[in-house]
């Protein structure tokens, strides 16, 4: 009974494995962060991320300061006890009474309100060197790459960001020429706390590598999220968290949220299925 366990777990493992192989636009995770770093630098310490969350060491691992090692936290303002004197819990659950480190320092914070601090311990009590806000209303100047993970419209689309975080892009003119899903893109404009208004969107790689220039077979699984019957088309999400658009001649038999495999082939923008099936 065991060993015929053990010999589905591995046929299931390697079916997984060759339609994952077989995605339109698996990106290449290590070949975009050396793009990243010919742009950002080793430590990308230029990334301008869009709610304030760096992905870079140096900003976020301690550092020693007069001899004591100060590190970042963040998290909620729970409550203003006065302009340099708040409680503060974390984003890992914890709770710490926040004071400053400068006699002179006064914060224009309030309850509620995402902030980072950067201090050190001592017990519960967080003395802080800095207190800023994360996410706010704004008109903040961003930079930073990810992979564009939907085409919304002529000037609208969703990009998954080196963070792990997904933001709505607003362009203000139309999407560069070409551009899909599974393209690695530079984003350069501002966040308001809610979207990006992009100046510029740069590509910098194709995810569907080379685009347009042969059909490539694919085989993958994924989700409908929205059905065109007047085109003929699906929008499946695979299992890589890319949208991609479907050709299928049959599409009016699906509705969204269905778990379908897709067989048929990518032309670096759209997929055009020989067989569209449930699972």
């Amino acid at each position: 009974m065991k060993s015929s366990l053990s010999k589905i777990a591995v046929a299931v493992f390697i079916t997984n494995a060759l339609l994952l192989a077989l995605l339109p636009a698996l990106a290449d995770e290590r070949a975009n962060r050396v793009l990243s770093e010919k742009i950002y630098g080793a430590g990308r310490a230029a990334l301008l991320w869009p709610d304030d969350e760096v992905a870079n060491e140096a900003t976020t691992a301690p550092e020693s300061v007069n001899g004591r090692y100060l590190s970042s936290y963040e998290g909620l303002v729970s409550h203003v006890r006065a302009r340099d004197y708040f409680d503060f819990r974390a984003a890992d659950g914890r709770s710490y009474r926040v004071v400053a480190q400068d006699d002179n320092a006064r914060w224009d914070i309030s309850t509620n309100q995402r902030v980072r601090v950067r201090g050190h311990l001592a017990g519960d009590i967080l003395i802080a060197n800095s207190v800023r806000p994360v996410g706010y209303s704004g008109n903040r100047r961003v930079d930073f790459p990810g992979t564009v993970t939907s085409i919304i419209g002529v000037s609208r689309l969703t990009v998954r960001g080196d963070n792990t975080r997904t933001y709505t892009i607003d362009m203000r003119s139309r999407l560069p020429y070409g551009l899909s899903a599974g393209d690695y893109v530079r984003i350069e404009g501002n966040w308001d706390g809610y979207s990006v208004v992009a100046n510029q969107i740069t590509i910098l790689s194709d995810g569907h590598n080379g685009g347009g220039t042969a059909d490539r077979p694919v085989d993958f699984p994924g989700m409908i999220t929205d059905v065109d019957r007047n085109r003929n088309t699906l929008s499946v999400r695979g299992e890589n968290g890319l949208t991609y658009t479907v050709s299928y001649n049959g599409s009016d038999r699906f509705t969204n949220w269905e778990r379908v495999r897709v067989v048929g082939y990518f032309d670096g923008y759209n997929v055009r299925a020989t067989l569209v099936t449930r699972r």
